[in-house]
């Protein structure tokens, strides 16, 4: 799991969700019902014509299809948590969501795109809602839960006022003066935080499914490097590895990468580089890479052509979502569609979810639905049911159970 952007305006759409299929679906000639537990942040904004009206949103759950949307908060009548909210991802059991925030009593002192985010757990159960980082002249970047469930792992600067800087082939913000980067490994009980991996330099985090270890990517050196979060050791993964999307396997030992076109798996253990596909396009500039949950499948979601926009995040003309054999490293296209975006899997692992935002007039979220739509990747199968939701979903992140 990784999160990498902390301001809304540079997250893409991409939620957590835990998809289920009624039936299966492969090979049957009518199309089946799927169903999805989703948490996503939606803009409650009234008036179109109020100052960045796109800030005023709450986290809300909902169970697909059917389920009436679930307000997990209020920002407006909250003491502590201040508009802005984004980036929810749900806890390893379902319980919790995590997701990136503002205090009220920290006001911005610079422009909006610097206001410190800070790291809030909500349970679900009981809508009890915590702020779990809160130090001093720290501004959060991003975070992400570790396997345990117990702590979480945040990307952070010290500084009194750095200043950032949005690289838009990364989808990530990066300090350009005035602080360091660095991780902080956080209890969710206690909120104690300890700095790890000291010597490293963070601008992509990616955690394994085991072994309380995560992967840092260095954009300076295009340099993969493993570090251990018991011992605090790290070692170099891979050199010259250049990406803009990546995603480590579900067994926590194979790291896929794209660049340019290029689909790339290092070994975790041992470090060992090989190219899987390249579409021999220099231009292909991807905006998510997921695993299938057996491991024999990537699906790539790129985007080709020069200008890309990312503020707001929206791909050009071009934009495709691709299917690879990770054994062979045959591919197929299963979607052409320059307004759709990739979430995820159904939980059978043979079909890939698209969310597409449709708006009445173009530009408030009031007048807009969001559309997920599942592509089975058997070619014998038809696509199935859309499903509907009213308003425009700035994320939504994978509940696994």
């Amino acid at each position: 799991m990784v999160a990498n952007s902390r301001h809304p305006k540079f997250v893409a759409s991409v939620i957590g969700i835990l998809f289920t299929v009624a039936a299966p679906c492969c090979h049957s000639e009518s199309p089946q019902p799927w169903s999805a537990k989703v948490c996503y942040t939606r803009v409650v904004a009234t008036n179109k014509a109020e100052p960045e009206y796109y800030l005023n949103r709450d986290l809300y759950m909902q169970q697909l299809p059917g389920g009436q949307p679930v307000r997990l908060t209020d920002w407006a009548k909250d003491p502590l948590l201040d508009k802005g909210m984004y980036a929810p991802q749900w806890s390893p059991d379902g319980n919790y969501i995590l997701f990136m925030g503002h205090l009220k009593s920290r006001k911005p002192i610079m422009p909006q795109n610097n206001w410190p985010s800070y790291p809030w757990i909500i349970d679900v159960r009981t809508r009890t809602l915590k702020s779990v980082g809160q130090a001093e002249n720290r501004w959060y970047l991003n975070a992400a839960w570790l396997p345990n469930q117990r702590e979480i792992v945040a990307r952070v600067v010290d500084g009194e006022r750095p200043q950032f800087g949005y690289r838009a082939d990364l989808q990530s913000e990066i300090v350009m003066s005035g602080g360091k980067t660095h991780l902080v490994l956080i209890d969710v009980e206690t909120g104690k935080e300890r700095i790890i991996g000291k010597n490293l330099s963070p601008d992509l985090f990616f955690v394994l499914p085991v072994n309380r270890k995560i992967i840092i990517y260095d954009w300076d050196s295009d340099t993969l490097s493993l570090l251990d979060l018991t011992s605090g050791r790290s070692r170099t993964l891979c050199k010259s590895t250049p990406l803009d999307v990546a995603a480590i396997s579900p067994d926590g030992r194979r790291f896929a990468s794209h660049n340019k076109g290029v689909l790339r798996i290092c070994d975790i253990h041992t470090g060992k580089s090989e190219v899987l596909w390249n579409a021999h396009d220099s231009h292909s500039i991807g905006r998510r890479l997921i695993w299938s949950r057996d491991g024999k499948h990537l699906v790539l979601w790129h985007a080709s052509g020069d200008v890309v926009s990312v503020d707001p995040p929206v791909v050009d003309t071009s934009s495709y979502v691709t299917l690879v054999d990770t054994l062979t490293g045959k591919s197929r296209l299963l979607v052409e569609n320059p307004k759709a975006t990739l979430l995820g899997w159904t939980s059978n692992g043979m079909s890939v979810v698209l969310q597409q935002n449709q708006s009445t007039d173009g530009t408030f979220p009031n007048d807009a639905k969001t559309v997920l739509t599942a592509y089975p990747i058997a070619t014998t199968s038809a696509e199935l049911p859309s499903v509907e939701i009213v308003g425009h979903l700035d994320d939504i992140n994978i509940a696994e159970s």
